[in-house]
């Protein structure tokens, strides 16, 4: 078996144990300027990470609620052609044409006679109300439009870049129509 020794003890007088102990002092007081280093970059690390946080939640909560918007102001435009719709109909299915006057539509434009026309005869959808241009924040700007197609009018958002495609489409279709429309002699009874 293995004897145990006994350790000498050292008193706390001796000069080797003194010297020992002001170098843990020392290492001590490096050791809080560490703590108190490593709490102040945790404390910086804490508070980027936090406004870095509640601005990306910003910008989400700001997007989430500005498509919002956009949308319910398109759904908003489009709820308000509906009355117009339904008066349009109700001409259709009366008088089986497009009126020649519209109330109620202030600055917005309504088909010319000759459109009114060109509409009966074909058989492709044809824009016969266009609204006023619709601002949106995020979504591209857009109108809305009333479309006639084979005896039936329902109203349709269009993009700009697309309402200004289909409208030039149109507006080609029409001309030629009347060109060819008045090139025909008269049809007597």
């Amino acid at each position: 078996m293995m004897a145990i020794q006994a350790v000498p003890k050292q008193s706390c007088q001796d000069p080797s144990r003194r010297q020992g102990f002001s170098e843990l002092q020392g290492l001590a007081g490096d050791t809080d300027e560490q703590v108190v280093a490593s709490k102040a970059r945790a404390r910086k690390r804490w508070i980027v990470r936090t406004t870095v946080v509640l601005l990306g939640a910003f910008v989400v909560f700001f997007l989430v609620v500005t498509l919002q918007r956009d949308a319910v102001h398109r759904d908003t435009v489009l709820g308000s052609s509906v009355k117009l719709c339904s008066e349009l109909q109700a001409s259709l299915d009366i008088w089986q044409r497009l009126p020649a006057r519209v109330s109620a539509l202030g600055q917005s434009y309504y088909a010319s006679a000759i459109e009114r026309q060109y509409a009966k005869q074909t058989l492709e959808p044809m824009i016969v109300v266009a609204f006023n241009t619709t601002q949106l924040m995020l979504r591209q700007d857009g109108r809305c439009v009333i479309v006639y197609e084979k005896g039936k009018v329902r109203p349709e958002w269009l993009a700009l870049d697309e309402f200004r495609t289909r409208w030039a489409q149109q507006r080609e279709k029409v001309r030629a129509f009347e060109k060819e429309w008045r090139s025909r002699p008269p049809q007597l009874p």
